[in-house]
This record gives structure tokens, sequence and C-alpha cells, in this order.
């Protein structure tokens, strides 16, 4: 009888310590937390995403926009060094790699080409997130401009770490 008592005791204090019975943690709270994909792949489409948003927002509705403005005309703005327009920022010898956002336009064997560079606490930097939890990316990133002001061809030659923004 002991034996049968001690027995019984026994698989009820398993039973609770180990949670039988119950349902698993995201059950009892009704929320399933997927994990956050950070790799290689998912920093980069969000370096090409940021890429094209700091594009469209800083030269495509900033410049291209203007009447009788093209491509082609904003890049020779750029190129001459006496532009003392705000275009002038996007200068290839004003290009700085190091500094937290940087961005240039040139002309390359015929191709416009847009170079962007964002470090992870700037604005321009790639966002990846999912619920509460949030990353900030640096990245570098070359893509070819067309005629018509989008970005075509882009490649992504430098993706950070994430850093965890929250």
């Amino acid at each position: 009888m002991n034996r049968t008592i001690t027995a019984s005791l026994i698989i009820v204090m398993t039973a609770l310590l180990t949670g039988c019975g119950r349902g698993s943690d995201t059950e009892q709270t009704g929320s399933t937390t997927a994990a956050i994909d950070l790799s290689v792949e998912a920093r980069k489409a969000a370096a090409v995403e940021a890429a094209t948003r700091h594009f469209q927002e800083t030269i495509k509705d900033t410049f291209l926009s203007q009447p009788g403005m093209t491509v082609r005309g904003l890049v020779r703005a750029t190129t001459q060094k006496s532009a003392k327009s705000a275009a002038a920022a996007l200068r290839p010898e004003a290009f700085n790699p190091a500094a937290s956002s940087s961005a240039k336009l040139e002309l390359n064997n015929g191709r416009v080409i847009y170079t962007l560079v964002s470090q992870a606490f700037d604005a321009a930097a790639a966002v990846i997130e999912q619920g509460d939890s949030r990353y900030l990316v640096a990245y570098e990133v070359e893509a070819k401009v067309t005629a018509d002001g989008e970005l075509a061809d882009v490649v992504v030659t430098h993706v950070g770490e994430p850093t965890r923004a929250n």
C-alpha cells in the first residue's frame, strides 16, 4: 500500500514539475512566435529595399520630378565642379564610404551608376522587423539608373551584421 501511494505521488510530482497535461507555452499565451530571418539573403533583400526607398525619396522625388530634368542632366550636374545645388552632395568625389550615409551618381561606360552606403545607426539603414523584434543592417549597394529614373541591376556589395534596435 505504501509503495502504491509513493509511486502515485512520484507520478503526480513528476507531472507537475515537467508540465505534463498542460499545453505548450505558445498554446497558453495564445500566440506563436516564429524566428526572425536574419540570414545573409534576408539582409541583402532588406538592403535592396532600403536603397530603392532612399533613391526614390532623395533623388527621384527631389530632382527627377522637376520639369525638364533627366537622369543624364542630373548626372552632369553632379559631376560639374561648379555645381552649387543640393545635387552636389551626390558628387563622386564627395562620396565617403566611412560616413553614416553617403551616395553618389556617376557615369561609367555610358551607364549611370548609383552607389549608396549606410551604417546601421543611420536613417537609411536596412530594417528587418517582425512583431516586436527590429534589426538594423548596414550595407553598400550599387545599381544602374535607367533613363526612366528607376533602379535596375541592383548589386549588394556589402551587408553588415544585424544590430538589434529594440
